[in-house]
């Protein structure tokens, strides 16, 4: 007999309630980078076993403050039983490590976020890990000898990579959007067509499709 397979939610691109409050210099999770709600916020990423339980995830660790804690409990809040729940006070803080010597902590906060994008602007690979297991390896898509590099350490010679842009008016400079690719554009990375690619030659070269990603 075998068992039926158990779906697990996609990680969801940061809803419209969430970016309010992360821009909100009045709110407790003002420019919080992990803030996330039912509706949005890591799932498959930060799972480590069924079912999906706070203790199942990769934020087990992470002990509830008293205010997250209330709105974990809370069936009329939207973070009533969100399992990546967390603020400042009790969640995971933003740290910034060398890749020479990991185990200490270079810059935390807005400082580990300065330093990451100077290190972007100079050509090198920043490696970010988010509430899950997973890495991602950015680049500056216009420079053609970072891309490069990323191309051989990955050791993908000509497959596309994908393209993390800020909104869709970023990725309306590299390629034509169709009126219902907008949607999931925003919440969701998928493969898309691309119709002119000039500025990023050397992340999608010999092809005519990339990947494009809302942040």
């Amino acid at each position: 007999m075998h068992s039926a397979p158990t779906p697990v939610s996609p990680d969801i691109g940061l809803c419209d309630d969430c970016r309010l409050e992360l821009l909100d210099p009045a709110d407790r999770r003002f420019r919080y980078p992990f803030i996330n709600c039912t509706n949005c916020g890591p799932r498959f990423t930060i799972l480590r076993d069924i079912p999906y339980d706070r203790p199942m995830t990769t934020m087990d660790s992470f002990t509830l403050c008293a205010a997250c804690r209330a709105e974990y409990d809370s069936p009329s809040d939207r973070r009533f039983h969100a399992q990546p729940n967390a603020c400042s006070a009790c969640g995971p803080q933003l740290q910034y490590r060398h890749s020479g010597s990991p185990e200490q902590i270079a810059a935390i906060g807005d400082d580990a976020l300065r330093l990451a994008q100077s290190e972007l602007l100079a050509g090198r690979i920043v490696a970010i890990k988010g509430l899950g297991r997973l890495y991602t390896w950015p680049v500056m898509t216009a420079n053609d000898a970072a891309v490069a590099r990323l191309r051989a350490r990955k050791g993908r010679d000509a497959k596309p990579l994908a393209v993390m842009a800020r909104d869709l008016h970023a990725v309306g400079n590299q390629q034509q959007v169709l009126r219902l690719d907008v949607q999931v554009l925003e919440r969701m990375i998928r493969v898309q067509k691309v119709q002119c690619i000039r500025d990023v030659a050397q992340v999608g070269q010999r092809i005519d499709a990339d990947g494009a990603g809302r942040r």
